[in-house]
């Protein structure tokens, strides 16, 4: 797995917009969609330049009932992702 500086807050890029439909949320960038998990979702919503990486995973290591390191894990493929698609600001990467 990369390396990321779990101090830095990711923020959300404001052209990025997120829709539910059908019981199923999405994030909209230009002509790009994508269907975001529950717990994609829950990581999204924490992306507001507030909340760094590390408390991410201690939130939604609660909320979904999982353990750290698997909370740990599952928020930082999330940042890579929506970092890798251009959907939030965040600028500390090694690895």
């Amino acid at each position: 797995m990369q390396q990321v500086d779990i101090s830095k807050c990711p923020v959300k890029l404001f052209y990025v917009r997120k829709r539910k439909h059908h019981n199923k949320v999405y994030l909209i960038h230009l002509n790009r969609i994508f269907e975001l998990t529950p717990f994609s979702e829950a990581v999204w919503d924490l992306c507001g330049g507030q909340i760094p990486v590390s408390g991410m995973a201690t939130v939604l290591a609660s909320r979904f009932q999982m353990n750290m390191e698997d909370a740990m894990e599952d928020v930082i493929r999330n940042i890579f992702f929506y970092r890798n698609n251009q959907l939030i600001q965040y600028d500390k990467y090694t690895g």
